[in-house]
């Protein structure tokens, strides 16, 4: 039987001072172990904290690849700090100029403030963790402020994929990146009924332009609302057609009356970038290419069997439907559009929405156990899939990540990865 309660209230047991001092001084000594202790210790107050704080000092040990979007942010940090006399109002009307080919305000502005300081790529990174850590770490507690007891094991392999869907790492594409965790922050918030939540779905837009298809998708579910078996249907149909390809998408980019967004999307919709895309997929090794199927047969697996056998459950509770439907809405579109790199990339919102629901079922709701192997399964799904981000995350986290603090992360040579470390000794 269900527990057919319409909301799930937050736990959140008070943290004696004694939990919260020891969280801070290994976090202090040994960030990485502080990490992982917050993790085990998830009820503590100050557990989301640490994982804030890890997230800054990650920025301020990352490593930077030859080619990324972290190199491409340092070298602007070190231009804007060469021009000693740029004031505010020059750059933001330079910003806003149409000669300036950026439609985004925050990672700017960002740039900006911290070159009248220092042109120091770490410090420019450390304040992308702070505000990446911020709403990272309070997705992830969403889920987890929703558990009175102990976390289920089918429910923790979901809370742990939902925690690598897009991890700390991500920071190397901060602006697409943050403004997906953003976003999200604002959807579960306004499921959770906060009306704010609304405005934090609108900062995403802030963050990175593309997220004008974020709020548009977010509003077709809005005005459509809760139609489970329809979005269902809708999103089976678009495992079977990718009806939108880089030309069409092309097309309609051009008819926009924004020359800005024309000149600023360029470089995402045309061919050429599509076509060296899947090209460097292909050519990558096959945990990598294929990492997302281990998460595709978990996920999809387990809501396919909740939608046809345990329906019911989820539609006397409005929080999980709520995920499940944005979630398909989501994952629909990013079938749609999977021939466009870029556009592909808002399938993440739909995991992570559906990840959220299948997490709350399993943790949250009463009903027949599922069997051994389903739980041996979802732990070896989760498991290859976070192995190979953990893989990903070596091109860009350093050993200072891994051992240094605070207070010896300058003794590390922090332009060498974690991955070039590795092969150098190999």
């Amino acid at each position: 039987m269900a527990n057919n309660s319409t909301y799930f209230k937050d736990y959140k047991p008070n943290a004696g001072q004694s939990d919260k001092f020891a969280s801070f001084v290994v976090f202090i000594f040994w960030p990485l172990l502080g990490a992982i202790y917050s993790f085990r210790h998830y009820k503590f107050k100050s557990s989301a904290n640490i994982i804030w704080l890890f997230t800054v000092f990650t920025g301020m040990t990352f490593g930077f690849s030859e080619g990324s979007d972290s190199t491409r942010y340092a070298d602007n940090l070190v231009e804007l700090h060469s021009r000693t006399n740029y004031s505010f109002s020059e750059f933001w009307e330079y910003l806003i100029g149409e000669s300036s080919g950026s439609i985004d305000i925050v990672q700017p502005v960002i740039n900006f403030l911290v070159s009248r300081v220092t042109d120091n790529g770490y410090i420019l990174f450390g304040f992308y963790g702070l505000i990446f850590g911020y709403f990272y770490s309070r997705n992830v507690w969403f889920l987890i402020d929703k558990v009175k007891g102990i976390i289920k094991i089918e429910a923790l392999s979901f809370l742990i994929l939902f925690a690598f869907l897009v991890p700390i790492w991500s920071i190397n594409g901060f602006r697409f990146w943050t403004a997906t965790h953003i976003f999200f922050f604002g959807l579960s918030r306004y499921f959770n009924g906060e009306k704010k939540g609304l405005l934090f779905i609108l900062a995403a837009l802030l963050v990175h332009f593309t997220y004008i298809i974020g709020v548009f998708l977010f509003l077709i579910y809005l005005i459509f609302g809760n139609r489970l078996k329809f979005y269902f249907v809708i999103y089976i149909l678009s495992t079977f057609l990718s009806v939108l390809n880089v030309t069409a998408v092309g097309n309609f980019i051009e008819n926009l009356p924004f020359a800005k967004v024309k000149d600023r999307t360029a470089g995402y919709i045309n061919e050429e970038h599509a076509e060296s895309y899947f090209e460097d997929i292909s050519r990558a090794n096959w945990y990598i290419k294929y990492r997302y199927d281990f998460m595709d047969i978990l996920v999809a697996g387990s809501f396919y069997w909740i939608f046809f056998a345990r329906r019911k459950l989820i539609m006397q509770n409005p929080m999980m439907l709520n995920f499940f439907c944005v979630g398909l809405v989501f994952m629909s579109f990013g079938n749609v559009v999977s021939a466009v790199p870029s556009m592909g990339r808002f399938y993440y919102i739909g995991y992570m929405a559906v990840t959220v629901m299948l997490f709350l079922f399993f943790q949250l709701l009463k009903f027949k156990r599922r069997p051994d192997w389903y739980k041996f399964s979802s732990i070896f799904f989760v498991s290859v899939f976070c192995l190979v981000e953990i893989r990903m995350g070596l091109q860009n986290l350093t050993i200072a990540t891994i051992i240094g603090n605070p207070f010896t992360m300058a003794l590390f040579d922090r332009s060498i990865t974690l991955l070039q470390f590795i092969n150098g000794v190999r």
